[in-house]
């Protein structure tokens, strides 16, 4: 079916959705309830006042996108003040033709010609893109126009004597939101394929969605699927590279402590989900201005209220005590010992929320903390991930990176 006369239903998008969808394999109402019980670990932060902040429990960050949160989320990338998207998104129109060269093997870039995971034996080349957290697709769909050029100068340049493609998988969390972006982005680009290639030596790029949570995917991913499945076969087997890059972008990387994004990445190259000539892409914002970053979560912007209004009014249905949603307060706070901006919620009253939980007036609950590492935080941690940096791309105040990454040799 042309693009143009796609219909909702049209759409391939596959449900990969767990019964749970959490890292711990635990209903998301054990996850909150767990969360906001907390522990006997105190943790503080100095204000700029001299006041302490200090919290013990917290609210799975999951839960700020179910509902109508993703949109509410966008809503916020869309602030003239939070940098972090346009940033980022600067750096994939400026050099997407130069990111799908090196993803699809050998490529002239401003330092000079690079052949990367290439195989002397290998006529075609299939790519596939697994993007974890899709959202708008708007870095993805830059990235997607210089894979698509790139393929049609090979194709002149060879003369059509091997086969070129690529299958982009848009990972994310809400089913029809998934579904309505992949339609929009196929009416805009139709050279752009729905779903598998043709069984054919084919040259192109198709597109895919793939509802599920990070921890689905991963998992999913383990077992050889999405990469697979979406490469069976799109060009012949016989005389093909297979090669895939997975892309974490929007600065998720940055929510994790250094050791616990260590342990994460881990999960790729150890386990079998990256091999060799195969990529990552992650980018992460590295700007300290904490003006810039106070502004970009401002604790008065009624986007972010709104944003996290959301998430306790979903965190209420799901522990089934509606009254939970009500009498808090957003407060965002720079802390400058760690390098991390910190989101909380206070509590406006005394509140119970079963037997054995209970919450004081103005007692602070963790939502979310975005670490801002240096190059070198991010540079120890990829090493200790068993990752090799093959390129780094930044924007131009230089305080955003996206990395191309590949498991390192042993």
């Amino acid at each position: 079916m042309h693009p143009q006369e796609l219909s909702p239903l049209g759409v391939d998008v596959i449900d990969i959705r767990s019964s749970c969808g959490t890292a711990t394999g635990k209903t998301m109402k054990e996850e909150i309830l767990d969360s906001i019980r907390g522990g006997d670990d105190k943790h503080c932060v100095i204000e700029e006042s001299g006041g302490l902040i200090e919290w013990s429990r917290s609210i799975p960050t999951g839960i700020l996108y179910e509902g109508c949160g993703i949109d509410l989320y966008e809503n916020i990338t869309r602030d003239p003040s939070y940098y972090l998207y346009r940033d980022e998104l600067s750096i994939f129109q400026e050099y997407s033709h130069e990111i799908a060269m090196l993803l699809l093997g050998t490529a002239t870039t401003r330092k000079g010609t690079k052949r990367i995971g290439s195989s002397r034996h290998a006529k075609n080349i299939h790519l596939s893109l697994v993007d974890l957290g899709a959202g708008r697709l708007d870095k993805s769909s830059c990235l997607l126009d210089g894979i698509c050029r790139q393929i049609e100068l090979d194709q002149t340049f060879m003369k059509g004597s091997r086969a070129i493609s690529a299958t982009y998988c848009a990972v994310d969390l809400q089913y029809e939101q998934l579904q309505s972006r992949i339609e929009q982005l196929l009416r805009e680009k139709p050279n752009l394929a729905n779903g598998r290639l043709e069984l054919q030596p084919h040259s192109g790029v198709s597109v895919r969605g793939v509802c599920g949570s990070y921890y689905d995917a991963i998992e999913f991913l383990h077992d050889g699927g999405l990469v697979n499945d979406s490469s069976r076969p799109p060009i012949y087997l016989h005389n093909t590279q297979f090669r895939k890059c997975l892309m974490w972008l929007g600065s998720s990387f940055t929510n994790l402590k250094p050791v616990q994004a260590a342990k994460f990445l881990r999960q790729f190259t150890q386990e079998g989900v990256l091999l060799a000539g195969d990529f990552m892409l992650i980018g992460i914002d590295r700007c300290r201005d904490v003006g810039k970053v106070t502004a970009a979560y401002s604790d008065t912007s009624e986007r972010w209220q709104q944003y996290i209004q959301n998430g306790l009014y979903t965190a209420a249905h799901t522990v089934g005590d509606e009254s939970f949603a009500e009498d808090w307060t957003y407060v965002a706070r720079w802390d400058a010992e760690e390098g991390r901006h910190l989101r909380f919620v206070r509590s406006d009253r005394h509140r119970t929320v079963s037997p054995d939980i209970e919450i004081s007036a103005r007692e602070h609950v963790l939502l979310g903390q975005s670490y801002k590492y240096t190059r070198q935080d991010a540079l120890g941690v990829f090493d200790m991930s068993g990752l090799t940096v093959r390129y780094e791309w930044v924007n131009q105040p230089d305080d955003c990176s996206l990395f191309l990454l590949e498991k390192t040799e042993l």
